[in-house]
């Protein structure tokens, strides 16, 4: 999980960084800034890729809020803790879409309760690939991928919205770092999400959002029947 703070009381900083080493989880990244124009900066340069943002809105530079508004334009899914003294603020960022707001002083109750919540609307979240192309990093959630194709030594990524982007990996390795249980490989060229499956032919598979076939080797037909069959037994579950 990835964290950052932002909060220009340094005290109140060490205290959240505190909760955060006592909670049940091994892998967590903090990252702490002291005035909001930083943190937007870091969201300007295309390096913040946090899962969520624990953001005081009283601060001098750049307040809470105003960061949070500029925060959204750029990461529609980072969830936004809003950190306050007081709660006359709080209908004020309603516009960004906070998921919560803690009221100091916080005591470790209050940050645990706050904090398992976080978990498990992380849990439910989309899952993101983070990649460089042109020197640039980028960051998809993977329910907006089509499929992977390969080409030479490029993995070209295709999505719903039409546009691709372009990666440097081997599919071996891609494959990897992808959810198995969303993707799979069906060639040893194209590697394809489960979610915007609409049929699966004896040699082709056609998905939503493209008219593009996606070939079918008969190395993975096994592996693809099962794996199609599963996601659409989950999504029924679920509905």
């Amino acid at each position: 999980m990835k964290v950052a703070i932002c909060d220009d009381n340094k005290e109140f900083v060490l205290i959240l960084e505190k909760y955060l080493e006592d909670m049940d989880v091994t892998d967590i990244d903090c990252e702490v800034f002291y005035d909001g124009e930083a943190l937007v900066d870091t969201y300007k340069r295309g390096s913040a890729d946090y899962d969520v943002v624990f953001l005081d809105m009283e601060m001098d530079r750049l307040n809470g809020i105003d960061a949070a508004n500029m925060i959204r334009k750029m990461d529609e899914n980072v969830l936004i803790v809003f950190v306050t003294s007081h709660r006359k603020y709080v209908y004020k960022s309603f516009e960004c879409s906070p998921f919560r707001f803690i009221v100091k002083p916080v005591s470790f109750e209050e940050f645990k309760d706050v904090f398992e919540k976080i978990c498990i609307k992380l849990n439910d979240k989309p899952q993101y690939i983070v990649f460089y192309e042109k020197k640039e990093k980028i960051r998809l959630s993977c329910s907006d991928i089509i499929y992977f194709s390969c080409k030479t030594h490029d993995i070209i990524i295709h999505k719903k919205d039409g546009h691709t982007h372009k990666m440097r990996k081997s599919i071996g390795k891609l494959m990897e770092d992808l959810d198995d249980s969303k993707f799979v490989q069906v060639h040893r060229s194209y590697i394809i999400n489960l979610e915007h499956v609409y049929k699966v032919g004896n040699n082709y598979v056609t998905m939503h959002h493209t008219d593009k076939l996606i070939p079918i080797s008969d190395t993975y037909k096994d592996e693809l029947n099962f794996k199609f069959l599963n996601c659409k037994e989950r999504k029924f579950i679920l509905l």
